[in-house]
């Protein structure tokens, strides 16, 4: 390996010190990050080539800096006469797609190491395209070796070349891991992290945070960290509000769920189905079926079409 070296096995470091985090001391600011369109849905931060997960995207000056030295190390190497550098479709040995390395994650023993097997070719790969492979590999239930990929990339110091691997997009989806598996306090323990790298949460990172609270029965945790998006002057999307709306339905609060519709509409934003959905489940758990059909009036008048979900809601 010519730019690093992969460990041939995985330390596990010091316990993080990070605990809950005292929201009234953060500051945040949004930053233009990919959205999401599901009530629980992970932040979605695409990678690979436009026409999808293929391979590497150009998208920051990191990923594309490392891209540039790999082929400079292949020209070194033609110059010295390496002829057998090159696969046969002209690509790097290393250079995989993020589907190939899913892939190879998948077919690796038990006890293997899924950093041996990807460090080489994440050198080629920008932090969308490295959150995108942490999806694909949880989406595939190999979400320790997802983890075990992220754990590795942000152990790494500062000099090293994969360290702007681990960005708000990478963050963000790790965050949003953390839900399946109910893990909110690696999920709190991330976002000190963050904050520690001087990395700036946005909507999505505090949209995916909220869907973690849920997930695990934290759903006042959740109303604190929508509070905090308010207080650091981040606009939340309509990701965000489907969440809130289903955190209200969970506490009982049946008419503040219903109120979002129209907060929504005050910063421009139009409810999606899925958002009067989630209104009427809200009304429906909190025993208020007059309500939820009042709900489903607001969805006929603005023109939406009901879905399968919405009359199961009712």
């Amino acid at each position: 390996m010519d730019s690093f070296d992969a460990p041939s096995r995985i330390d596990k470091g010091p316990a993080s010190s990070y605990g809950h985090p005292n929201w009234s001391n953060h500051h945040y600011h949004q930053s233009d990050v990919a959205d999401g369109r599901d009530v629980h849905r992970d932040t979605d931060v695409r990678g690979g080539r436009e026409r999808g997960y293929n391979g590497p995207r150009m998208a920051n000056k990191g990923g594309q800096g490392r891209r540039q030295r790999g082929y400079k190390q292949l020209f070194q190497k033609v110059m010295r006469g390496e002829r057998d550098t090159l696969d046969t479709d002209g690509r790097m040995p290393s250079e995989m797609s993020v589907e190939e390395l899913v892939k190879v994650c998948c077919s690796l023993p038990a006890s293997a190491s899924a950093v041996t097997a990807v460090a080489p070719s994440l050198a080629y790969l920008d932090s969308r395209a490295t959150a995108a492979l942490m999806k694909e590999l949880a989406k595939c239930q190999q979400l320790s070796r997802a983890m075990e990929i992220f754990d590795w990339l942000k152990s790494l110091p500062a000099v090293h070349e994969l360290y702007s691997l681990c960005d708000v997009y990478t963050f963000t989806t790790a965050i949003s891991l953390m839900g399946p598996s109910q893990q909110l306090r690696r999920a709190l323990e991330y976002i000190g992290e963050m904050r520690a790298r001087g990395l700036q949460c946005n909507v999505h990172t505090y949209s995916a945070l909220m869907n973690v609270c849920i997930k695990c029965d934290a759903c006042d945790l959740a109303l604190d960290v929508f509070k905090q998006m308010h207080e650091d002057k981040i606009r939340p999307n309509v990701v965000t509000y489907n969440t809130l709306v289903d955190v209200y339905g969970k506490t009982g609060q049946w008419e503040k769920a219903v109120q979002v519709l129209d907060d929504m509409r005050l910063e421009d934003l139009e409810p999606e189905v899925r958002t009067f959905n989630t209104a009427i489940i809200a009304c429906n758990m909190c025993g208020q079926p007059q309500e939820a059909l009042k709900v489903y009036q607001k969805l006929l008048e603005t023109g939406l079409q009901p879905i399968s979900t919405t009359y199961t809601a009712l």
